[in-house]
């Protein structure tokens, strides 16, 4: 990382996870298999570690050693907490979108381990198919977001890492 610095692995980060966001949100209305969507979180998630790995060692580069810990910390809270509002705000659009359209004991028989196989055939391609329109205002928002975090990576400054106050741990 030092060799290459922390920018282009936050843009070309943030640019792969929105390439595969956008590519999900495409295929799942499209009715792509498992294999199609693994792939393209399996690049989602490279993109999110390179991202992630470069905006924390740049966090921890810009303060000095002794505030490392705290600032490791604020960041993965504000991290986690924004990934959790976000799931609940995905999860309320998801429940409204599925109001009234699928019962909740068959949501709990479809997504449990037998995933519908004692559902009626015909009634089991009605659940799903509501569940796919249900899911999809969440993966528009997830292409939207995937989006918004590349165009703010080409945002982000040239940092040299190493360069800043930063004081060396202290010596025993």
């Amino acid at each position: 990382m030092l060799v290459v610095g922390t920018q282009p692995l936050v843009r070309i980060g943030f640019s792969l996870v929105a390439v595969a966001a956008i590519v999900l949100d495409v295929i799942v209305h499209r009715g792509a298999g498992p294999n199609t969507m693994r792939v393209c979180m399996f690049f989602f998630g490279v993109g999110m570690g390179l991202a992630n790995t470069a905006l924390l060692i740049t966090v921890q580069d810009s303060v000095s050693f002794a505030q490392r810990g705290v600032a490791t910390a604020s960041t993965m809270f504000f991290r986690t907490i924004g990934g959790a509002v976000l799931v609940g705000v995905l999860g309320a659009v998801l429940a409204h979108g599925l109001a009234g359209q699928v019962p909740e004991s068959v949501l709990d028989e479809l997504l449990g381990p037998e995933h519908g196989r004692s559902l009626a055939s015909g009634d089991l391609e009605h659940y799903r198919a509501a569940v796919q329109v249900g899911m999809g205002p969440i993966f528009h928002a997830l292409g939207a977001l995937g989006v918004v975090g590349a165009m703010l990576g080409f945002l982000f400054p040239r940092v040299q890492v190493g360069a800043s106050t930063a004081i060396a741990a202290p010596s025993k």
